[in-house]
């Protein structure tokens, strides 16, 4: 499962440590994050899909990988992983802020 760590949280699949993610971004990466999500909000009003931003953990079963997206978007009914609350397993979209340095 994925787990949280003093200092970031850690990718798994198949049970094993991929790599570890700061909890905190950068102020630019927190406000593209925002933008993003926030134009998706006005875009999908009034359709059925709702709009989350990086507190869930997506899991994705066929490849046994936990991750949190930046943001990510649900069709209709809400999936979550059994016995979580915290874990998503049904999104439309997974975005992700990715710069090259």
């Amino acid at each position: 499962m994925g787990r949280q760590r003093a200092g970031g949280r850690w990718q798994m699949a198949d049970g094993n440590n991929l790599f570890m993610m700061r909890i905190r971004g950068t102020p630019n990466h927190n406000l593209i994050s925002g933008n993003f999500y926030t134009f998706l909000k006005l875009v999908l009003r009034g359709k059925d899909h709702r709009v989350f931003m990086t507190d869930l953990r997506l899991q994705i079963p066929r490849y046994n990988v936990y991750t949190h997206p930046d943001i990510m978007v649900v069709k209709n009914k809400l999936v979550l992983q059994d016995n979580r609350n915290d874990t998503v397993t049904n999104p439309l979209m997974i975005c992700e802020d990715i710069r090259l340095s």
